[in-house]
């Protein structure tokens, strides 16, 4: 052995040397810039994309959830709190997708100012001593690095195309078509059957009105004989517009009821949007970088033993 160091030792020292270096170069030199966010603009971006995203539907849920309680009665009450209770699904998104953003530098960080520069030095030692546990050592080092600053990365562009496929933006803005829609016609129904009422209650007394007037009109001596139909007349428009104002306050319940019912069902409509968002949103962000995890375990496992064979072999 110590020979065969002798006859290759011009070679041995500068594959050694080549190895410091780069493991400085790691440490000083490629650590600093990949630990800055800016080194993934395109997966920082995605993840604000899908904090955006968390953010207007969780506003959606409250304005729906807001919407569907103030209608009269309480057959919405159920569904304005299943809908309000979705937004702890969203908080639980929102911070695996702070998580992700927090993990990319610190990844970075322990790659390569730790996994990166130790392999590099591993290396070194097993050119120096032609132990095959320093080589096996030093590929972990080296694979498990790469597996893990592809990671989040990976995951992040996986969870892109699952939103591509289901078209999440698209639903989002038919959720939020959908909730000012019901918004307008709730407060149209309601505006419409107050007019109602206040029409007909109006109309009443504008008509005992024109016919007081019209009583002003006419002679003292008919005014007089008069008089006690005047009072029976009176006691009749009072029990008419008593009925009048009970017909409106009725129609106005029934407009509000009638509203209450499509509310209901564009309700309905509206919480299965939001639940397949959700949905959505929980696969890309919470589910898929456990799997990205798993499939690149595998993956490195694969890797590891085909390398270490052929440099066996080699």
């Amino acid at each position: 052995m110590i020979a065969k160091i002798r006859s290759t030792e011009p070679k041995i020292l500068a594959l050694i040397a080549l190895c410091v270096v780069l493991a400085f170069v790691s440490l000083f030199g490629v650590a600093p810039q990949m630990e800055k966010p800016e080194s993934y603009p395109r997966t920082i971006e995605s993840l604000n994309n899908k904090r955006n995203a968390v953010v207007e539907m969780s506003a959606a849920l409250i304005g729906v959830s807001v919407v569907v309680a103030a209608v009269p009665g309480d057959a919405t009450t159920p569904i304005a709190n299943q809908i309000s209770q979705l937004n702890s699904y969203l908080i639980l998104v929102l911070g695996a997708i702070m998580l992700e953003k927090f993990l990319l530098p610190i990844i970075a960080l322990v790659v390569f100012r730790g996994l990166v520069p130790i392999g590099f030095i591993l290396l070194g030692l097993y050119l120096f001593l032609e132990r095959k546990v320093l080589r096996s050592a030093a590929l972990h080092f080296f694979v498990v690095g790469a597996a893990m600053i592809c990671l989040i990365p990976a995951g992040v562009k996986i969870g892109d195309m699952i939103d591509d496929s289901f078209g999440t933006d698209d639903l989002l803005a038919k959720i939020s078509t959908d909730i000012q829609q019901m918004t307008d016609e709730i407060t149209a129904s309601a505006e419409e059957g107050v007019a109602q009422a206040g029409e007909k209650v109006k109309g009443d007394g504008s008509t005992s009105k024109k016919k007081a007037d019209a009583d002003k009109d006419k002679g003292i001596l008919e005014q007089i004989s008069g008089f006690k139909k005047s009072i029976t007349d009176l006691g009749d428009s009072i029990s008419s517009l008593k009925e009048d104002i009970s017909e409106g306050i009725s129609n106005l319940g029934s407009t509000f009821t009638n509203a209450a019912a499509e509310a209901i069902e564009k309700a309905k409509v509206i919480m299965g949007d939001l639940m397949d968002a959700v949905a959505i949103l929980l696969v890309t962000v919470c589910v898929i970088p456990i799997v990205t995890l798993m499939a690149l375990a595998a993956i490195v496992k694969f890797l590891f033993r085909l390398l270490l064979r052929q440099v066996e072999d080699y």
